[in-house]
């Protein structure tokens, strides 16, 4: 796993989640998609959850994409329609391909436990 924090990709289109995806599939990894949003309160303690010390190296061998919904319109509408999310917060694994890892959705309030089981799936 790197040694240093890897930067996020943070989108709100379908074009820029693509181009995220095609970078993050270099690693050859499934990526960690979180639907996010600055008004989510529920989303900012998941983000706590997710930068507990004790996840911080496990979340750091894993590329993630960060998908934007503050502005909600008709671009970020069809990237949460792609892949059939209600709104935020909502996170899962999706496999080079593009599609998602059957059983890694979390919707709503995390706790650390419920990351780890999500790191597991994702593989070694």
């Amino acid at each position: 796993p790197p040694s240093t924090p890897r930067e996020d990709a943070r989108v709100s289109s379908t074009a820029a989640f693509q181009q995220a995806l095609a970078t993050a599939n270099a690693e050859g990894r499934p990526v960690l998609v979180s639907f996010t949003a600055d008004w989510c309160t529920v989303c900012k303690s998941n983000e706590k959850v997710m930068d507990d010390p004790a996840l911080r190296p496990l979340l750091a061998g894993l590329p993630r994409i960060e998908a934007d919904v503050t502005a909600y319109g008709a671009d970020t509408q069809a990237l949460m329609q792609r892949f059939g999310v209600v709104g935020p917060p909502t996170l899962f694994l999706i496999n080079a391909d593009g599609r998602e890892r059957g059983g890694s959705r979390l919707t709503g309030a995390v706790a650390r436990a419920d990351i780890e089981r999500l790191i597991a799936k994702a593989g070694p």
